[in-house]
């Protein structure tokens, strides 16, 4: 049981170099998510177009009330168990820009800040 999400970083081969997403999981918050990532992408904002910065923000905001604790956050680059319920959030950095992915759709970072900004969970679906 649990409340089981991820945010998936991806970013589009760099230097020639094949990538791997990063999956990072939150057992018991997977409905937080969505603000976890509104919060990093107001905070970086000057940074949505480096994507080791802004996964750093998006990891401190994840992990922010639980630095030291031993359960609850993890970080793979597999996939990770999430409930049906929950939609895993996609932040694409991409040759054209910062995309972020949610639900099958597709949002500029202004775009999730202004759809998901303070929105309970419920009045999102």
């Amino acid at each position: 049981m649990g409340n089981r999400n991820s945010i998936v970083i991806q970013e589009d081969d760099a230097y020639g170099v094949e990538t791997n997403p990063l999956y990072l999981y939150s057992h018991w918050h997977g409905q937080e998510l969505d603000q976890v990532v509104v919060k990093a992408l107001t905070r970086g904002r000057s940074r949505w177009i480096d994507s080791a910065y802004l996964t750093r923000i998006i990891i401190s905001d994840l992990l922010r009330d639980d630095l030291d604790g031993t359960t609850g956050f993890g970080i793979s680059q597999i996939p990770q168990d999430h409930d049906d319920n929950n939609e895993m959030i996609f932040v694409n950095f991409t040759r054209s820009g910062l995309v972020i992915r949610r639900g099958g759709s597709e949002y500029s970072p202004e775009e999730f800040i202004n759809v998901f900004s303070d929105v309970e969970y419920a009045e999102v679906r």
